[in-house]
């Protein structure tokens, strides 16, 4: 049953339309400046074929884009993961990981803002972009935005990065402040990302207003 809710393909419409039109372009404009950076999407083989077909030719564009398919649905995941986060770690210089939502837009310009803080900033540091702003993506394809996310007292995942930190390994991101409090957090709050709404598909469905 749970798979037949998660493939569906009333869901699987709206996270495409989402992925393809908010995250995906997000993604690459981050990527730009960075040419050896890298972005992993990791995919199950239980996904129909329909739908990972789509998500390489979504990406396809993007070199810098690495679909990782797991057998025995994500299984693997976390090993996969931490194996690339080791390799970063033996290179001699700084690496920055990210979280991002697979509905929602990173904030524009984020890997320049922290490239450029960690200049100054030294010791390892989780860089957080507090503000942002409901959105729908209309039957057209079209961007509609809603008005800002309320301020949350916990960091949020759109965009929330480590550097020289494994940003994913942290855990729940709403207790990171408070488990991690040796941790310099460092927030942007001119940055700002975008949050999806849908109607059946996100919590947020209840709060958006078109503007």
């Amino acid at each position: 049953m749970y798979l037949e809710y998660l493939y569906s393909e009333e869901r699987m419409a709206y996270k495409m339309k989402a992925f393809s039109n908010l995250t995906i372009p997000s993604v690459i404009a981050n990527l730009e400046p960075f040419p050896t950076a890298k972005w992993m999407i990791y995919t199950s083989d239980e996904c129909p074929e329909i739908y990972k077909n789509e998500l390489y030719r979504i990406t396809s564009s993007c070199p810098q884009i690495e679909i990782v398919e797991l057998n025995n649905g994500l299984k693997g995941e976390t090993s996969h993961w931490l194996t690339k986060v080791e390799e970063l770690k033996s290179y001699d210089s700084r690496f920055c990981t990210v979280r991002c939502d697979d509905d929602d837009a990173i904030p524009q310009g984020l890997t320049l803002n922290i490239a450029n803080t960690a200049i100054e900033q030294k010791d390892p540091f989780i860089y957080h972009c507090p503000n942002g702003d409901y959105c729908q993506i209309s039957k057209e394809g079209d961007l509609v935005m809603g008005y800002p996310v309320p301020n949350y007292p916990w960091l949020l995942t759109q965009g929330l990065a480590g550097v020289d930190l494994d940003i994913r390994g942290l855990g729940n991101h709403r207790t990171i402040k408070s488990r991690f409090p040796e941790i310099t957090v460092i927030e942007n709050l001119d940055l700002r990302y975008l949050m999806s709404c849908d109607e059946n598909f996100t919590a947020s469905k209840k709060v958006f207003v078109p503007k």
